[in-house]
């Protein structure tokens, strides 16, 4: 599980990379709700 969310978030960082998008500045507060819920879970 862990190898494909590896593979999601390049993704998506390659995306972001690509197409120019500024990233949101909640993404620090996702990143640790993110934890927060796996670590739940």
């Amino acid at each position: 599980m862990k190898k494909h969310e590896e593979v999601h978030c390049d993704f998506f960082e390659n995306e972001i990379k690509k197409r120019n998008i500024k990233p949101t500045k909640l993404l620090p507060l996702w990143d640790l709700l993110g934890l927060g819920l796996g670590f739940g879970s």
